[in-house]
């Protein structure tokens, strides 16, 4: 990456890491301080996750300096990947970055959308998402088995709540309808899924079909970026 390039990254990232409001002495000694542990970290491990990705994208993009919605771009995600304390969610930042250039089939107004939901999910929000969009009811012949995918064969008749597949595939959620309804409501209102009733037992094909919209996979696709896995 150019010098001026590099240079005009790690001044936007501090920039957006200086743009935190003091309210008294207090609180900015403290501020200074989590600026220092903690602040200082993420912004290098988001610098080293932005120079991964924009390597790949200057290659694809030659005039990639130039672009505004880009730039844009580069200041939402910073804010949300320095607001993160988990590492998974700033390279979840960090992929959707590089997908709001090479993405060009989703219009930018949908590509804004989709980076202010990562901000506004947490991990196991998106991990819910996740187990939606996979089918986890599949039947061939009498058989019961789990196929590569993880995905569970049924014959049994019985109904059931979506809880028991989710808490199968989420082990946290298990025990946790409530939490697992608060957040497919969310989903749902942002137009990610389908309605999910928890309250009326089913027969599995229903409970474990997938359930995610055509949004809702978009934003799954939006928020992958193979190459840069692990």
């Amino acid at each position: 990456m150019g010098n001026f390039k590099r240079e005009a990254l790690v001044a936007t990232v501090k920039g957006v890491a200086g743009a935190v409001p003091f309210v008294g002495p207090i609180t900015a000694e403290y501020i200074g301080l989590w600026n220092h542990n903690v602040a200082s970290k993420r912004q290098e491990e988001w610098m080293k996750l932005l120079e991964e990705r924009l390597a790949q994208l200057e290659s694809f993009k030659a005039n990639i300096a130039e672009d505004e919605f880009f730039y844009s771009c580069v200041q939402m995600t910073t804010i949300g990947a320095l607001k993160a304390h988990e590492k998974e969610k700033r390279r979840i930042f960090a992929d959707a970055l590089y997908n709001s250039c090479i993405k060009v089939e989703f219009s930018e107004e949908k590509r804004e959308i989709f980076i202010t939901l990562i901000d506004r999910y947490t991990l196991l929000d998106i991990k819910l998402l996740k187990h939606f969009s996979k089918d986890r009811f599949q039947t061939k012949g009498n058989d019961t088995k789990q196929n590569s995918n993880m995905l569970r064969t049924h014959t049994s008749p019985s109904q059931e709540s979506p809880i028991k597949a989710i808490g199968e595939s989420i082990p946290e959620l298990l025990n946790e309808q409530e939490l697992a309804k608060v957040i497919s409501t969310k989903l749902y209102s942002d137009g990610l899924i389908l309605a999910v009733d928890f309250e009326m037992p089913a027969y599995p094909e229903r409970t474990r079909c997938k359930k995610t919209t055509s949004m809702g996979d978009q934003f799954i696709d939006f928020i992958t970026a193979d190459k840069f896995a692990g």
